[in-house]
């Protein structure tokens, strides 16, 4: 990685010369192109992956315009050598969300964990027993509940292959973890709709406690459906459907 100024002069050189030196193969490992360095710079390549160079000014721009999958990557990925300290001091730039926009995505995750465990596994699929959908169903609770364990401990989430091994990283959640285990491993659908529930409670306890919300919220049978209406609230807005890239 260059600067701007460099990567003109020097770029396609620097890269063509990289390429032919390259070994075919190193300790094992093939080379899978011809070309398999590339010479970028800083700004073009957090506009590809980030997708952004900067960080964005408003809580709706970090939501709509960033990856988060490619922030991870970018907070957490190893830098060898960075001599100028221009890499390093953009990614502390996107080092996190600001409030308002971690906020949100708390609502997001939480509607999903309710959307797809109370509402739809819990109140549908546990009476239709549909083997595919419960699959289905259960996959993405769990996204919901592993990626809102990253979001409490104020980080960002990874690409959904490597969601569980980086979720199991976190400290204190050894009990969601095995609740969760517990729920993939189990054939008997009526033991999974108590691990939901149980999950449920505990995330609904947690945001009560955390985020100072009703605990007992008697005008609806889904205490995790007004814990996210509350949390969307506290976000200064309405409840956004922000489609992020996978």
């Amino acid at each position: 990685m260059l600067t701007g100024e460099d990567k003109k002069r020097h770029g396609r050189r620097l890269e063509t010369q990289i390429n032919q030196a390259a070994p075919g193969k190193w300790k094992g490992h093939k080379l899978r192109a011809a070309a398999s360095v590339t010479v970028v710079s800083l700004n073009p390549w957090l506009r590809n992956w980030v997708g952004c160079a900067h960080p964005p000014k408003t809580d709706r721009a970090w939501l709509e315009r960033t990856a988060e999958d490619y922030l991870y990557m970018l907070r957490h990925a190893p830098v060898f050598h960075d001599p100028l300290g221009a890499f390093s001091a953009r990614r502390q730039a996107f080092w996190y969300y600001p409030d308002g926009a971690w906020l949100q995505r708390i609502v997001q995750e939480t509607f999903n964990v309710w959307h797809f465990g109370q509402y739809n596994f819990l109140d549908r699929m546990v009476r239709r027993r549909d083997p595919v959908a419960i699959a289905v169903c259960l996959g993405r609770f769990a996204e919901g509940a592993m990626r809102l364990s990253m979001l409490l401990a104020r980080d960002y989430t990874p690409h959904w292959k490597w969601l569980a091994a980086e979720f199991r990283k976190l400290p204190d959640i050894e009990q969601m973890d095995v609740g969760l285990r517990d729920l993939f491993a189990s054939h008997d659908i009526d033991a999974q709709a108590d691990l939901v529930r149980k999950i449920n409670d505990r995330i609904h306890t947690q945001w009560v406690d955390r985020f100072d919300l009703s605990p007992d919220p008697r005008d609806h049978p889904h205490p995790l459906f007004c814990a996210k209406n509350e949390l969307a609230e506290k976000a200064n807005g309405e409840w956004m459907d922000i489609r992020r890239r996978r």
